[in-house]
């Protein structure tokens, strides 16, 4: 067999494949409706057994700047805010106007 099954984790958690015709990038924006902090988030991939395990990191601030703590952008990868229509910005230090509903 060919085709290998595919685990998906995050934060310690692991998640099955939603649809195996879905990309490893379509199914982290899929898990971002759960966990926004995926949306810009770093995969490293490896193989066990006769799986294929993707697993998402969420990314850090760089350079000891600012990281949303709901979304994960930064000042170097500002996330949409799409009330604004704009760019977020900071509402608080570790809080971006994104995601302020969220708090």
């Amino acid at each position: 067999m060919t085709d290998k099954t595919r685990k998906f984790v995050y934060d310690g958690r692991e998640f099955p494949d939603p649809d195996p015709s879905m990309s490893v990038d379509e199914v982290r924006q899929h898990l971002t409706d759960f966990f926004p902090e995926l949306s810009n988030a770093e995969t490293s991939n490896r193989t066990e057994g006769d799986v294929t395990v993707h697993e998402f990191k969420k990314r850090v601030g760089t350079k000891g700047g600012p990281c949303c703590r709901v979304c994960g952008c930064t000042d170097d990868n500002a996330c949409w805010d799409t009330k604004a229509g704009r760019p977020c910005n900071w509402v608080e230090p570790d809080l971006c106007s994104a995601c302020v509903e969220g708090k």
